[in-house]
């Protein structure tokens, strides 16, 4: 992960873009940044990069969400990545959505 200062939203028109993500896809690299990461009233790019390699086994037991937070106090957005296990979002399901009010 890291602001890398390469803008993928460039893939398509800029050579050394394409051939950089081509190379992390080789080698199984899954991109969970897939929105704009720095916004200014001109433009808006790709430049923070967050990638996940599940490693030899493509039947990970991993459950991946991403995304940026919005905020206006820089140009750039944080970003978060997190990994959680599908046996853990199981139990979750199965655990009531109450408040309960006592002392």
């Amino acid at each position: 992960m890291g602001d890398i200062n390469i803008d993928l939203a460039k893939f398509n028109s800029h050579t050394p873009t394409s051939n950089y993500l081509k190379n992390l896809l080789c080698y199984n690299a899954l991109l969970t940044i897939s929105m704009p990461t720095r916004i200014t009233e001109q433009s808006a790019t790709i430049t923070d990069h967050i990638y996940y390699l599940p490693g030899h086994s493509s039947n990970s037991d991993l459950n991946v969400q991403s995304g940026n937070f919005w905020n206006d106090l820089t140009d750039h957005l944080p970003n978060f990545c997190l990994l959680t296990s599908k046996d853990a979002k199981q139990q979750n399901e199965d655990r009531p959505f109450i408040r309960i009010y006592s002392d």
